[in-house]
Formats: structure tokens, C-alpha cells, sequence
């Protein structure tokens, strides 16, 4: 669920908590049914979870061990909604001819649809659109 007033929202160190805090009750439940069994698998999400952590906790790691901690597809579908807020389909695509951005379309590479030049062009063209939005409502 969007939600609009930033003071609101929850923060990305809350979620990894709450997860680290889930995981803890599913190992101890996995252990209280098999016990002297091996922890519950997970399937390697433990280094992901980990590495999630370090990005957070130490902006210093190493540039391999760095990795997004949310996945850029959960951002772009934010934004998406942002801008069907600010009826982005009928003031920007419309007027100036653009087609509508799928979720994927910053998130995922994807050079053999379209070029990253092309990319960039429409995203200062979102970004100038966005800022004109402001600079209107002050003239007003």
C-alpha cells in the first residue's frame, strides 16, 4: 500500500529487523519439530539476508560484496504509482507522445529492446516534467 506522508512510511532497516526476527521463529519452530535436525533451509537466503545487512550497516564494504537491499523491481512499481498520482498517462505520455514505462524499465537491463541512450532521454524528460509540476504550483 502507497503511503503518501513520508513520516509514515516504513523504514528499510524495520523490514530487515521484522525479517531477521521471522526467520528466528521459523528456525526455532523447525527445531522444536525435528529435533537434533538441521536448521530449516532456506536455500542460501541467509547470505542474501547477510549481505542485505552489510549494504545497510557498513556503506565501507567492498564493492563486490555490495548488493541492492531492496529489489529495484519493489522501487520502480512505487514509482509507478507516484506517477499515476500525478496523472502521468494523461500529462505526460499523452502531450508528448511517450509511451507509459513498464516496472521493469529502469530496473532491468534490457539493450537489445531499447537502447540506454534512449533511456536516458526519457528519464530527463520524466525528471524536466516532474520539476515543471513544482515550478507550476509555485507560480500559482
Amino acid at each position: 500500500m502507497l503511503v503518501v506522508n513520508p513520516d509514515e512510511r516504513v523504514n528499510v532497516h524495520d523490514v530487515v529487523q521484522y525479517c531477521k526476527e521471522q526467520i528466528e521463529i521459523m528456525d526455532r519452530k523447525d527445531s522444536a519439530h525435528k529435533r537434533g535436525a538441521s536448521k530449516l533451509s532456506r536455500n542460501g537466503n541467509d547470505s542474501v539476508i547477510e549481505s542485505a545487512l552489510t549494504t545497510l550497516d557498513d556503506p565501507d564494504a567492498p564493492e563486490q560484496r555490495k548488493r541492492p537491499a531492496v529489489d529495484p523491481c519493489l522501487i520502480m512499481d512505487d514509482i509507478i504509482e507516484k506517477l499515476q498520482l500525478l496523472e502521468y498517462g494523461s500529462r505526460f505520455c499523452r502531450t508528448r507522445g511517450r509511451p507509459p514505462i513498464s516496472r521493469t524499465y529502469f530496473a532491468v537491463k534490457q539493450e537489445d529492446v531499447e537502447k540506454s541512450d534512449i533511456k536516458v532521454e526519457y528519464m530527463v524528460e520524466l525528471c524536466y516534467w516532474l520539476m515543471s509540476l513544482g515550478f507550476e504550483d509555485s507560480q500559482r
